[in-house]
């Protein structure tokens, strides 16, 4: 679909006309059209990934934070059972 709405594109169609003949909305057709744009390459029209590129560093330390709290826990928690 992709593919197609960026020939008819390339053909001369109007945005309009790409909508009305494929039942998408502008948006999709706007979107494909300007990944093409960008490469003028069919990998344009790859999808792509949605996974972040880098994972801000506040998370982790508070996941660290969390995963030292419950450690320390479970390590009071052993004791009082074993006695040490």
């Amino acid at each position: 679909m992709r593919k197609c709405v960026v020939k008819r594109l390339r053909e001369g169609w109007s945005v309009q006309q790409v909508v009305n003949v494929y039942g998408v909305c502008k948006a999709f057709v706007y979107k494909w059209w300007n990944r093409w744009l960008e490469s003028k390459t069919w990998d344009a029209l790859r999808d792509r990934s949605s996974t972040p590129h880098t994972i801000r560093q506040k998370k982790w330390k508070y996941a660290e934070a969390v995963i030292e709290t419950e450690l320390m826990v479970y390590d009071i928690t052993q004791n009082a059972h074993t006695g040490d």
